[in-house]
């Protein structure tokens, strides 16, 4: 295919603002990528066809943790990767990347 795909993520645990390294292919045939990780990634550096580094996003609410979530405990949440290029197709790494969360107390009731 002529639209990116995902193979890998390293690290594949960090809290909020980690820099991560996406490995896939097709990342310079496109003219824009966006990385999401529950939330848009800051920080995108397409570093060659195979290879990109985003910044895993500050997580401000649970909101959209729903939607992507497929793994909740008291040490973090899985989460999957999508790269979407400029026409809409996407790439999923699904629950790939586990985000370490340091949750209060009170949170850790509500699970």
């Amino acid at each position: 295919p002529d639209w990116p795909t995902f193979t890998s993520i390293s690290p594949s645990t960090g809290t909020p603002a980690t820099t991560v390294t996406i490995t896939g292919s097709n990342f310079l045939k496109t003219t824009s990528l966006s990385i999401s990780i529950y939330a848009p990634c800051t920080g995108l550096i397409v570093i060659n066809d195979t290879h990109l580094t985003c910044m895993i996003p500050k997580m401000t609410s649970f909101t959209n943790l729903k939607f992507v979530t497929h793994s909740l405990d008291n040490r973090g949440v899985s989460v999957s990767v999508v790269i979407t290029d400029q026409q809409g197709r996407t790439a999923l790494g699904r629950d790939c990347f586990r985000v370490v969360l340091d949750f209060p107390t009170t949170f850790q009731a509500w699970m």
